[in-house]
């Protein structure tokens, strides 16, 4: 079976999901953010006895929870995304990947038919199946053209991706959250003074050290919280090897960077998602 073919018969209710962290509306943001992190996730989702009522994310933690201290006490509801994407466990891994690209999310919540939260499609399970797939030796020996094939031999230098924004480990990390609210990106890579790599910070690094637990962000330091020596790769590395540099590690943002250390780009989930999907439906 070729990659398409697998996306389209793959059922979400045969795909290990995501959890997430069921709180109620009126539950503090910090009080969510502990919930998501001792429940090892990135998406909360919020409801009432009638039901779901939105979700809030580590995107939102970005854009609507950092660098705004007080709004740690304020009721989750007041931060939450109320318009909820929700798939069924019928619907296909390709329909989730299409979701996720058309409407630029990164978590999608799967309902059953009895409205029960049976958990998300997360940026991370999408990255996994796509890996597992590309590891499938039918898939890799498979010589007829199809997406494999772009996905398996194409470079970084085929896609088109943004121009990297970076930070010095001694500037307050206020500056880094700044940048990422601005520029409406998920990290920041880490330089040194001759501009190598050093580190870099995410929104996951926001999420589980950060909000509800530094106070004064101009006070302290990017290189206090930023991720030390990260996984990076050249440009010229293909797109399969960044899936499994994403799924082996976890992470959803690849730095990429010259000889000299020097980055040069940054490949994202949503990079490779929208990639993935124009690959399978174009070729495949």
């Amino acid at each position: 079976m070729r990659i398409a073919e697998n996306l389209g018969a793959r059922l979400l209710s045969a795909v290990d999901l995501a959890p997430v962290a069921l709180v109620e509306q009126n539950t503090s943001v910090c009080d969510t953010v502990a919930a998501m992190n001792e429940g090892g996730t990135t998406c909360a989702v919020v409801m009432t006895s009638q039901g779901l009522q939105g979700v809030f994310t580590d995107r939102d933690i970005v854009h609507g929870v950092a660098g705004h201290p007080d709004a740690g006490s304020d009721p989750i509801s007041t931060h939450m995304t109320q318009e909820v994407v929700q798939l069924t466990p019928g619907s296909s891994v390709l329909e989730a990947l299409h979701v996720m690209n058309e409407e630029r999310i990164r978590h999608v919540v799967v309902v059953d038919d009895d409205g029960d939260v049976t958990g998300a499609v997360s940026d991370g399970v999408i990255i996994g199946v796509l890996d597992q797939l590309l590891r499938d030796p039918e898939v890799r020996e498979d010589h007829e053209l199809g997406a494999q094939h772009g996905l398996l031999f194409i470079d970084f230098t085929g896609l088109s991706l943004a121009k990297p924004v970076t930070v010095q480990a001694d500037e307050p990390l206020a500056r880094a959250i700044h940048h990422m609210q601005s520029w409406n990106i998920g990290s920041v890579l880490v330089v040194d003074a001759r501009e190598t790599l050093v580190g870099v910070l995410t929104e996951r690094d926001l999420q589980h050290q950060i909000v509800c637990q530094v106070a004064d962000i101009e006070g302290a330091t990017v290189g206090d919280y930023m991720t030390s020596d990260p996984v990076s790769l050249s440009p010229r590395a293909k797109i399969v090897e960044g899936f499994h540099a994403m799924a082996a590690h976890g992470f959803t943002h690849l730095p990429l960077t010259a000889e000299s250390g020097r980055p040069v780009g940054i490949a994202s989930f949503r990079d490779l998602a929208e990639y993935a999907e124009l690959t399978v439906t174009t070729v495949d």
